[in-house]
């Protein structure tokens, strides 16, 4: 296990140690979680990548999955859905906080009513 206090440093450590799994935020100091996102790929990484976040946003966590992103947590319920969520995109599975999920279904069921 590694960690970084700003999204600049899990880089090196991402491709170097060859990690499984990434957990990252999306709002670090520095390089946001979504341009090292970005660079770790484009780097060669395989690791999945789950986002860890204060975001509650269906459409941001939609946008993130698009672009590979693994899973999308909530840091408010990361306690009981993070090792879930690391199980998940372990097993190649994409992993979205169920209320957030929720929250997006329900949003785009409105938006073609």
């Amino acid at each position: 296990m590694h960690s970084c206090a700003n999204a600049s440093i899990p880089l090196n450590p991402g491709i170097e140690l060859r990690p499984d799994v990434i957990v990252t935020d999306i709002s670090m100091p520095g390089l946001s979680g979504i341009e090292a996102f970005e660079r770790l790929k484009a780097a060669g990484s395989e690791a999945k990548v789950i986002v860890l976040t204060l975001h509650t946003d269906a459409e941001l966590a939609a946008k993130l999955i698009r672009l590979g992103v693994s899973g999308f947590v909530m840091k408010l319920l990361a306690a009981g859905e993070l090792v879930g969520a690391i199980e998940q995109v372990l097993l190649g599975h994409s992993y979205v906080s169920p209320s957030l999920a929720m929250d997006g279904a329900a949003e785009k069921r409105g938006s073609r009513d």
